[in-house]
Order: structure tokens, then sequence, then C-alpha cells
């Protein structure tokens, strides 16, 4: 059984700009594109929300859900900025949640409470949260709320990665034992790979590929909507008195916290974002980064008025660093230069 969308993404109102998306049950996708392709636009429209996508079909499980209201749907979207009751505390959001769901154990609330690290919160206004405790909460009363379907537009882009890692594991977690669907929008690439079934890149409105997470790993180093690259790495051994393991990528040493399910030889991919990579023109050696990197500059991307991506080339594979236009002169950076890649060790997670 699916969930069938299609329409057309204004102001484009023709049947070949028409997009079609398939979306199977109890499984999740991840929509990836860059921003003002459609994705936001989407998932609104998908919950009965005013949006620039036009449905013309809407089927879940072969029913028509074009003309049922938006809080008749068995829908749940939860967007960037929370859309929590002001007027209630913490705790009454979430239970006007489970008044509203399917029949659930009593344990479920406490349980989402404990996963969602908001013990701390339950007695506080809407108003008194912080950007991240306010995106915690929300995707408490969603999980609560227990849809057919749960849409996640960038749900955790407040929280640092350390908790963005957390919180993906028990939504994958909840969408295994409760069965629900699930859309996800990100631009975090590490977020996406631990979410994602599925994976369908949009413009416009419309799909432009579809597949599995490798379909993630092969975008090219071009493509707008990335904030980080994947590389592939071989364990090596583990530092146990350091808390490090370390991997080699392309005969270089790198170290990452010790991850101990690893075993010699094993081929590791590790996220690296962009803001996580500095340069230097000369090796560093009177630093504490212990990962340092030869590259080549492959492209230098003027994308903002404040900084700019610069593509590195580390052999066959490629990173990214994003610094400031300052830091560009003050170092005369140019296409083909040889420079040092920097990354911390407590950024690294495969």
């Amino acid at each position: 059984m699916t969930l069938i969308a299609r329409g057309v993404l204004q102001p484009h109102n023709t049947d070949e700009a028409s997009g079609t998306f398939t979306f199977a049950d109890q499984t999740s996708t991840v929509l990836f594109g860059a921003s003002g392709s459609g994705k936001t636009s989407i998932l609104r429209a998908i919950a009965g929300l005013p949006s620039a996508f036009v449905l013309s079909q809407l089927t879940h499980r072969g029913q028509s859900l074009l003309t049922t209201p938006t809080h008749q749907r068995p829908i749940t979207l939860t967007a960037q900025q929370p859309a929590l009751f002001p007027h209630l505390s913490v705790v009454e959001n979430l239970r006007f949640a489970l008044k509203r769901s399917k029949p659930a154990p009593d344990t479920l609330l406490d349980t989402v409470i404990e996963d969602l690290g908001i013990e701390t919160l339950l007695e506080r206004s809407i108003v008194a949260l912080s950007g991240g405790e306010s995106q915690r909460v929300a995707l408490a009363r969603a999980l609560l709320s227990r849809p057919d379907w749960l849409l996640l537009d960038e749900p955790l882009t407040q929280l640092d990665r350390k908790a963005r890692q957390q919180l993906t594991g028990h939504i994958k977690r909840w969408q295994n034992q409760h069965e629900f669907g699930l859309v996800y929008v990100t631009h975090d690439l590490n977020e996406a790979l631990s979410i994602a079934d599925q994976v369908i890149l949009i413009d416009e409105g419309r799909v432009q590929q579809a597949g599995d997470q490798d379909l993630l790993l092969s975008l090219p180093s071009t493509h707008s909507d990335l904030e980080g690259r994947i590389i592939v790495a071989t364990f090596k051994t583990h530092w146990s008195e350091d808390g490090l393991s370390e991997l080699s990528v392309s005969n270089h040493p790198i170290f990452l916290a010790q991850q101990a399910m690893l075993t010699e030889g094993q081929a590791v991919s590790i996220y690296i974002a962009e803001r996580d990579v500095s340069i230097s023109i000369n090796e560093p050696l009177d630093t504490s980064i212990l990962n340092r990197l030869p590259v080549s500059i492959q492209a230098i991307e003027a994308d903002n008025h404040s900084s700019v991506r610069l593509v590195l080339a580390l052999d066959q594979q490629v990173l990214f660093a994003r610094i400031t236009h300052r830091s560009l002169r003050k170092l005369k950076l140019q296409v083909g230069d040889v420079v040092w890649a920097q990354i911390k060790s407590v950024s690294l997670q495969p």
C-alpha cells in the first residue's frame, strides 16, 4: 500500500511540469534538492496546508484524500519552525497529541519523553523554549500522534550533531516499532543516510532521480544541496588509551572517537561536514588537530556573500571546506593549489 501525491509547483501549470511522488507504507523516504526545489511545498500540500505545490491527486491506500480536511488526514507534519500551542505547557502539548492519536500503551508518553530528552522541560511554557528545545518537543508531539504518515521538514536543524545522530536513531526505531511511513527533508547528508530507505532528488517539484542510499553517495560535488561529503577509509587499529580509532585514507592516518565494533581492514564511510574542515597552505605540525590531509583545490564556489566553498580532491575522493572570503584572500588560494585540510577528530563519525 502506498501514498501517492501528484501535482504542480507554481507558477508552472502544465501537465508536463507535474510531479508524481510514490511513498511505500512503513518506509523512510528522504527528499533531497536545492532550496526552492519544492521539498517543503510538497510536504505542506500532502498535509493539507496552503502550498505552492498544487495537488491533482493524493491517494492513501487507494482512497483519495484531496478533499479530506487537514485534521482528518492520517498525516502529521512537523516543520523546521515548530507550530506548538503557546498557551499550553510542554506536557500539555504532548497530552493533546495523545488524545488525538490511536489507542496507545500507558507507558508511551514516558518513553517518548525519555527518548527525546525533554524530562526537564515538561512544565515549561512553549515561549520559554530555545529553538533546539522546541524542535525536540515538536518531534515528541509528532511521534505521540501516531499517524500513518509522519512528514518531517528539517526537524533537527537547531540541534548539534551528536543530538541529531541520537534522535535520527530514535526516529528509525520508532518507525520500526509503530509501523508508520516517513517522508523526511534535510540538507544534512549524514542525517539523510541515517534515515533513508528511499531517496528522491527533486527539482521544480518533479522527480529527477529516485533510488536507495547509494544515490546520495554518488551525487556530484557540484550538487547544491550538499553541506558535506562521505569519504571511505580503512580501519587500522584502536588507541584505547586515547579513546580513538585510527583509519587510513589514501595512506594518510585519520582519527576519530573509538568505534569498538570496527575490525582490521574494514572499509568505513565517514561523513565530513564542510564547516569542520579548515585549510593551511603548509603542513601544520604544532597543532592539536590530528587529521591533516594533503588535497588539491578543484573548484572555488562563491555561493554567498560571506563565505566560499572549496572543492578538494584527495586522490579519487572529494571533500568540501567552507571558509570566508577574507581567508581566501589572505591565503591567496587558487584552483590547482595543493593545501592541507585539517579536520578535528571530535567532529567525525562513521
